[in-house]
């Protein structure tokens, strides 16, 4: 649902757009975009990186990771720094997309991740759902990493 090719319209212009349909577009799958938010709590603008992969990772990248969209699937967490879901999610935020009108997958029901309820039709929701999603990563933020503020 969430993917490389919509993560910027989702995080930054408050718009979700088919994941699907942008791929089919064609162009270059990036590895990673750069998202600039201002933080209510602070009225900080940090700089978020955003990636599809931890392959690269180094101890820096583990430290100030902060949130993981997940599909509810455990095989996404393989070669990662923590060796179960529910270990992720103890180290940084869990969302979990899902449109509003379906149950969440019975596997993240024991992984504490945020359900992200994005309507099917209704994208004068978006905004709404997105200023949820970013006061949950910065309410992360100010009780687990502080010292990124």
């Amino acid at each position: 649902m969430v993917n490389m090719y919509n993560i910027k319209s989702l995080l930054q212009d408050h718009t979700f757009v088919d994941g699907r349909a942008e791929m089919e577009k064609g162009g270059a799958k990036p590895r990673e975009i750069h998202v600039e938010h201002t933080m209510a709590s602070t009225g900080q603008t940090m700089r978020f990186r955003v990636v599809d992969s931890v392959q690269d990772f180094g101890e820096a990248d583990w430290t100030s990771l902060v949130c993981v969209f997940t599909q509810g699937a455990a095989w996404q967490f393989k070669g990662w720094q923590w060796k179960t879901p529910e270990e992720v999610f103890q180290n940084c935020l869990g969302l979990y997309p899902k449109h509003q009108d379906e149950q969440p997958k019975e596997s993240t029901r024991s992984w504490g991740v945020v359900p992200l309820n994005i309507e099917r039709s209704k994208r004068h929701m978006d905004r709404a759902t997105v200023a949820g999603m970013w006061q949950s990563i910065d309410q992360y933020i100010a009780r687990h990493k502080p010292e990124l503020f």
